[in-house]
């Protein structure tokens, strides 16, 4: 069984625009990771790495990551609260 992927973004409630990103890979046998302890991670390394953005005000979606195309520009569907290509 392959690697697992698990992904939250955080994301302009207004524009739906991406303001950060963070996936969590689990080796095949280990456990999934809960939400929280997926956004507790997310919002502890985006305090570390997004110094320009203020994501206070942001909200945070778990997306699923199996058809996402790291060549394409997303953003966040806000009424629908669902990832969508830009």
């Amino acid at each position: 069984m392959p690697a697992q992927r698990y992904s939250v973004v955080f994301y302009d409630a207004t524009s739906g625009k991406i303001l950060h990103g963070h996936t969590r890979e689990v080796s095949d046998g280990s456990p999934a990771p809960s939400q929280e302890d997926l956004e507790q991670e997310a919002l502890q390394l985006a305090a570390q790495r997004v110094k320009k953005v203020d994501l206070s005000k942001a909200l945070l979606l778990h997306v699923g990551t199996a058809a996402i195309d790291p060549n394409l520009p997303y953003r966040i569907d806000v009424k629908a609260k669902k990832l969508v290509q830009a």
